[in-house]
């Protein structure tokens, strides 16, 4: 079975779906933006 990226994202943002006020930004596309001491930007790419 494959998926495409649309597919994985959406069963992460699921799985992942918060409303802690230390997300900034949420699952997206590309990254999402977690507050900790300082901002962080985290993301990664199936390419």
């Amino acid at each position: 079975m494959e998926f495409d990226e649309a597919e994985v994202i959406g069963v992460l943002a699921e799985i992942f779906a918060t409303s802690d006020s230390a997300v900034i930004v949420g699952i997206g596309d590309d990254g999402a933006v977690v507050k900790t001491s300082h901002s962080s930007v985290i993301t990664t790419d199936m390419a």
